[in-house]
């Protein structure tokens, strides 16, 4: 087995309207076609609006209105080629490409023929082309990827059970970014060459309180008679177990490798982070290694217990890992950028250290994104962040209900195997959650009322999860229990279990605010935040040609994410309108900082009846001039972040 990742190639971009490109002739599907768009460099993983910006075809989103002028790029087809070397080819006996990404329809082309169509940006697609290599011996071959018309409408604002095209939502608009409709290849692009391989490798380790286990499961294609040969190396790098298996007992979920009293993996700010390698090889009967699998585990044993005071049937929200209970000190982590292809492993590193240092244990992966890269869950490993990870469902304001048509529940099905079987090994990964603020009811009946595990499509989720990876806690959506939110008269008679909001204050901090803290009783905070403008610099560096004064409505650069405006709020408390922006900016940031840190405060005081707080929002993927992100677009940390570290930091 040989991995070729085409990154390295040389690839080019073209646009067209749409099936403009059909009409051409040239087996390259990208050179001297009907495209008004020629010949762009692109890079891979890549965006279609990264490649146009950089070549200076459209302009920064960013900046003032620019995203609206960016919206033509989704009204074209698009086209990735790029030629792949005839010594790419010169060894094994098969071969196949492998998209771990593709955002989100189309068709992918070799020498002019079509092999493939893809319409899925969560689930990675493998395509065989064994038989164009075969048809052209010693030759190279020309790739094409052609992208199609993305889907009108996807955004912050619909019906979820009719949102049935499976593309990350976020970029078509939310109230914390602009419409910026990706299109491209989003992730590695491997080209395998094989004689026989192994098939959805996957793994994940427990830890009953004294020794570890490793469960390795999968599938072959090829001999049946190969040998599975595994080894586990230690944190220090010893091999401390190695064993050969049948391919029998790989396929009937009968290999396992037992660690004796294994060093044990602790969330950030309990103790160290120590990681085991797993190899797992294909090997032939005369010894020969015809693939292999390679990850990093770690042993952790996690509980979920009642809350203090909870009544029966609550849901236990008290996180115990390796024995010991924490409170979760969380942020809800949405997509680093809208254009997410573009990422790099030096942006997730930064803003997942900020994290880290400030306390920070718990990442909740929102559903309106998707399912990060592979380097997101390696850091969190590395750094001790747990990770809530949800299946991609969000709510859509007019209606939050999960689709329950057969067609639906089964594709979704199929994304969360995906997840399941790329992600599972990773002890960072602690919660599998059915999605983000979903409803019992459609259409706004009941519109209090979350979701629960009688729904069909979230049943399926809880087998699926229960079937594949047993070790993981199952949470139907977030909030979860019998209310979504509640006020200072339901906390009389009521429990909150996992709750949402508030995420914006009215009046001053000693009002409503102090009040809700003080009374409210949920298990959980799964979700609440107050919004901060932020700093003066970021925002004249992002405004364009637009002013940065007044910080209003009236004002199109602030109205892009009107919400979290606070003007009015400004008068009724100081007396006065704001002279300028510095004095709007240093106001809103305190003003943040003081009410969020009052929250958390005043939770993390009634622990264990309380079991952790989860704050929306972590951080910026657009310049917004006010958001609730505590760490803004560049990446630094408002005021509000520099408070709740200390905050977080106390014992």
């Amino acid at each position: 087995m040989k991995k070729l990742n085409l990154s390295k190639l040389d690839w080019k971009l073209n646009g067209s309207q749409p099936w403009f490109w059909k009409l051409g002739t040239s087996m390259e599907l990208g050179e001297e076609l009907q495209c008004e768009i020629k010949n762009v460099p692109a890079t891979v993983p890549g965006s279609v609006q990264k490649a146009l910006l950089n070549a200076g075809i459209i302009k920064d989103w960013n900046s003032g209105l620019n995203s609206r002028d960016c919206e033509w790029v989704e009204n074209r087809h698009w086209i990735y080629s790029t030629t792949i070397p005839a010594e790419y080819f010169n060894e094994g006996s098969r071969w196949c490409l492998n998209f771990k990404g593709l955002d989100y329809r189309g068709i992918v082309y070799v020498n002019g023929k079509e092999l493939a169509s893809f319409d899925n940006a969560h689930i990675p697609l493998t395509v065989d082309f064994t038989s164009s290599v075969k048809e052209n011996p010693g030759k190279e071959l020309h790739l094409s990827v052609v992208f199609l018309l993305a889907p009108r409408w996807q955004g912050q604002c619909g019906y979820t059970y009719k949102m049935l095209d499976w593309k990350p939502r976020f970029n078509y608009h939310w109230d914390w970014v602009c419409r910026l409709v990706q299109i491209g290849i989003w992730n590695d692009v491997i080209l395998e060459t094989y004689d026989e391989k192994l098939l959805d490798t996957r793994c994940y380790s427990t830890f009953d309180g004294n020794n570890g286990k490793v469960e390795i499961r999968g599938e072959i294609d090829g001999d049946p008679d190969n040998i599975i040969h595994t080894f586990l190396k230690n944190p220090d790098g010893n091999k401390i177990c190695e064993n050969d298996f049948t391919i029998a007992q790989l396929r009937t979920s009968q290999i396992s490798l037992d660690v004796d009293s294994p060093q044990l993996w602790f969330p950030n700010g309990k103790g160290n982070q120590p990681l085991y390698q797993l190899l797992i090889q294909l090997k032939s009967k005369d010894g020969k290694i015809l693939d292999d699998y390679v990850t990093k585990i770690g042993f952790r044993q996690v509980k979920w217990l009642s809350n203090e005071n909870a009544r029966g049937d609550a849901d236990g929200w008290i996180c115990e890992v390796n024995g010991e209970k924490l409170f979760l000190q969380g942020i809800n982590w949405t997509p680093l950028l809208p254009n997410f292809a573009d990422t790099t492993d030096k942006h997730y590193r930064h803003i997942l250290e900020t994290y880290r240092d400030m306390g920070i244990n718990l990442l909740r992966v929102w559903g309106g994104g998707f399912l990060e890269k592979e380097v997101f869950y390696n850091l969190c490993d590395e750094m001790g962040l747990m990770v809530w990870q949800e299946f991609p469902l969000s709510s859509s304001g007019v209606d939050n209900s999960p689709p329950t048509d057969a067609e639906a529940i089964q594709i979704l099905g199929n994304i969360a195997r995906s997840f399941i079987k790329r992600r599972q090994q990773h002890p960072s990964l602690i919660i599998w959650c059915g999605g983000n603020e979903l409803n019992k009811y459609k259409d706004k009946q009941g519109v209090n009322n979350p979701v629960t595990i009688n729904h069909p499509t979230i049943r399926n989720f809880y087998d699926i999860v229960c079937s594949m990876d047993p070790d993981k806690r199952f949470v139907t959506a977030s909030p979860s229990g019998p209310e979504l939110k509640g006020n200072s008269e339901d906390f009389k008679t009521k429990v909150l279990w996992d709750s949402h909001g508030p995420w914006k204050a009215i009046g001053p901090l000693d009002g409503e605010w102090k009040k809700h803290w003080e009374d409210s009783n949920s298990l959980l905070y799964g979700e609440f935040g107050a919004p901060g403008a932020s700093g003066v610099i970021l925002i004249n560096q992002y405004k364009g040609d637009l002013d940065a004064f007044p910080c209003s409505n009236k004002n199109d650069l602030w109205s892009r994410q009107n919400w979290w405006i606070e003007w009015d709020q400004f008068v009724n408390i100081e007396g006065h309108e704001p002279e300028n922006l510095e004095e709007y900016v240093g106001w809103s940031q305190k003003r943040q900082s003081d009410l969020l840190a009052f929250a958390v405060t005043t939770a993390k005081n009634k622990f264990p009846r309380c079991g952790g707080v989860i704050i929306w929002m972590g951080h910026d993927c657009f310049p917004c001039t006010a958001n609730t992100a505590i760490i803004d677009f560049e990446g630094n940390m408002k005021p509000a972040a520099k408070a709740l570290a200390k905050i977080f930091k106390e014992s």
